[in-house]
């Protein structure tokens, strides 16, 4: 295992020859960043959230904050850091729509463009049962392209959410690793014993 040490010295040269001596320099740790509560649903139902992120549930919460995590360089997953500063991002972030969140549409109440020559057919006026089923129509479209939309929005979620869980397991995996060459051999050894006892 390699440790790394900082040290100050000098070189002294006699006789054609050189001498160094070295000296190990206390180096302060620096100091851990101030830990915080993380904030509950209760509190956070008290915030300004914008529309396009409510409701507010336990993936949308846990989601926002791994991505206030990695906003700060901070450990990420349930069990990492968390800071008075991650507090105050998450509630920034809350209260801005979300990355591609659709904007309201308004419905105008006008008819669909028709060329000049169609201009007898196309007539429909405003009060009209035509009017009404073509609106209803387009109300039926942009609800369904929303929905999937958010559908779309929340599967990304989950990705993130998944990864930060897969980077806790990192370190599980790299011992996990470790054991398993240890134990190969730990066997390798065994057979060796054994077939020296019997030969």
């Amino acid at each position: 295992m390699a440790y790394q040490v900082h040290v100050q010295g000098r070189v002294d040269l006699m006789n054609g020859g050189a001498s160094i001596h070295l000296t190990p320099i206390a180096v302060a740790a620096a100091a851990p960043r101030p830990q915080a509560a993380r904030p509950t649903p209760a509190e956070i139902a008290e915030w300004s959230v914008h529309s396009s992120r409510t409701p507010v549930t336990r993936e949308v919460l846990n989601s926002a904050m791994c991505t206030v995590q990695k906003q700060l360089k901070l450990q990420t997953g349930l069990a990492g850091e968390w800071t008075p500063e991650a507090t105050a991002r998450l509630r920034e972030n809350l209260a801005k729509p979300k990355k591609g969140a659709p904007k309201q549409l308004a419905l105008e109440d006008k008819q669909p463009p028709c060329h000049e020559s169609d201009a007898a057919k196309c007539a429909i006026s405003p009060g009209s049962s035509g009017a009404s089923t073509w609106k209803e129509t387009l109300r039926g479209e942009i609800k369904e392209l929303l929905e999937a939309i958010q559908a779309h929005q929340e599967i990304e979620e989950e990705n993130e959410e998944l990864k930060a869980e897969v980077q806790d397991l990192t370190p599980l995996i790299k011992v996990c690793d470790s054991l398993r060459e240890k134990i190969d051999r730990l066997e390798e050894e065994n057979l060796y014993l054994r077939q020296m006892l019997t030969g």
